[in-house]
């Protein structure tokens, strides 16, 4: 009676491992972890969450590593060179999609730094008689422009008319800077000339309209050396590191994101195997 109770329980036992077998064949089988920096892990994985993974090694002990150093989970045992290959067409695959996400993250950033740029803060200049021809200073409230020296290599970038009435007397019309800098610059030079076409101008009319007129030119200078900065410029300059400190912190987290998110791609995958 009691062999027979014996045969009985080995049999349940047998039973029983088998529906374990059946039913999570992943005990018993080899995952295949791809690592970056050229490092693999075998052993089978257990559980995750949503920082990491737990897996047995090979040795049946319990170890956990963090997801966002995973390139790539394959649930069977792979040999080198197909490793190897894997490896390189998965390292293509992020590049290309961190390279995408990088490129859409840039154009977000252009898009908001012009809209920050419109919401800028433009200076009217002061309100001035008709004898004064115009006044020089920055039309932006957050940048000083400092006068370059003689010597200072420049670039054209901006020129203005300017009409006159008896004999160059009275002004008929005034520069707008906030029109003609249209840039940042750090320093500029101006410069009042009488171009060919304002002497013709003003032989052919001026004898009869007293009218007259003259060729503002703008020119945009490199500086070196030291450069006197005020508040506004130094809170503003503290705002765009951290805003640029910001944007690049964004970036890596949404890369993070997107190698996490691929690697619970593959975590899916051996969940479906497990379930069929």
């Amino acid at each position: 009676m009691t062999l027979m109770k014996n045969i009985f329980k080995f049999r349940i036992f047998l039973i029983m491992l088998s529906f374990l077998f059946i039913f999570d064949s992943s005990i018993f089988s080899i995952h295949t972890i791809i690592l970056k920096k050229n490092q693999t892990i075998k052993g089978t994985v257990k559980s995750q969450n949503t920082e990491s993974i737990t897996y047995l090694d090979e040795n049946g002990k319990t170890k956990s590593i963090a997801k966002i150093s995973v390139l790539k989970i394959i649930y069977r045992d792979v040999q080198a060179e197909e490793e190897e290959k894997i490896r390189k067409q998965e390292e293509l695959k992020l590049e290309e999609e961190n390279k995408k996400l990088a490129e859409k993250h840039k154009e977000e950033q252009r898009l908001l730094a012009e809209q920050k740029m419109a919401k800028q803060k433009l200076i009217e200049p002061p309100e001035s008689s008709y004898l004064t021809s115009f006044h020089l200073g920055s039309p932006k409230s957050e940048l000083s422009i400092q006068l370059a020296t003689y010597d200072t290599d420049c670039t054209a970038m901006a020129e203005f008319t300017q009409y006159y009435i008896l004999f160059g007397s009275f002004p008929i019309n005034k520069p707008k800077l906030n029109e003609l800098l249209t840039k940042d610059v750090k320093a500029i030079r101006v410069s009042m000339k009488t171009t060919y076409v304002d002497l013709a101008f003003s032989v052919l009319l001026g004898f009869f309209s007293t009218a007259t007129r003259k060729t503002m030119i703008i020119e945009s200078c490199d500086i070196d050396g030291l450069r006197v900065y005020s508040d506004k410029e130094i809170n503003l300059i503290k705002e765009n590191a951290i805003q640029e400190a910001e944007s690049n912190l964004e970036l890596k987290i949404k890369q993070n994101k997107l190698e996490i998110e691929r690697v619970n791609s593959d975590l899916d995958g051996i969940e479906t195997k497990k379930e069929n």
